[in-house]
């Protein structure tokens, strides 16, 4: 029950990415276990998380500590958007974010275009006060 954004970069190998937003439908694509254990950045939410999952007729555990200390105990990692359930729809990536810098420029430039193109949207909506 971490940021995708962490997930990518690091989470606990063969673990999977879960969001709240759209549970009762990506619950169906989770592996038919008898448990299911969160790690969480944010005790309330894995909580709430917990919650609903419990009402599918999951057992659930939440882990004791967070990822910095399992990365401590040298136990295994993995990166990328492997193991995805939920959309990774929580946070977005800024062009830095890529590693290849092709994508990056081209996501520098999609940026770029999409605030310049902002202006034409703007004009004429009589909801803007937008005076040059």
């Amino acid at each position: 029950m971490r940021p995708s954004f962490e997930y990518r970069q690091r989470h606990i190998k063969g673990s999977f990415f879960l969001t709240r937003e759209n549970l009762n439908d990506d619950i169906k694509s989770l592996p038919d276990v008898d448990s299911i254990i969160l790690l969480t950045n944010n005790l309330s939410y894995a909580q709430l998380v917990g919650i609903d999952l419990e009402k599918t007729g999951r057992n659930v555990h939440l882990l004791d500590g967070d990822f910095n200390s399992w990365c401590q105990a040298d136990k295994p990692t993995s990166s990328g958007l492997e193991n995805l359930i939920s959309r990774p729809v929580d946070t977005y990536l800024e062009a830095d974010h890529f590693e290849d810098p092709v994508i990056c420029i081209r996501e520098h430039h999609a940026y770029l275009n999409w605030e310049i193109a902002l202006i034409d949207h703007i004009v004429g909506d009589p909801a803007v006060r937008y005076t040059t």
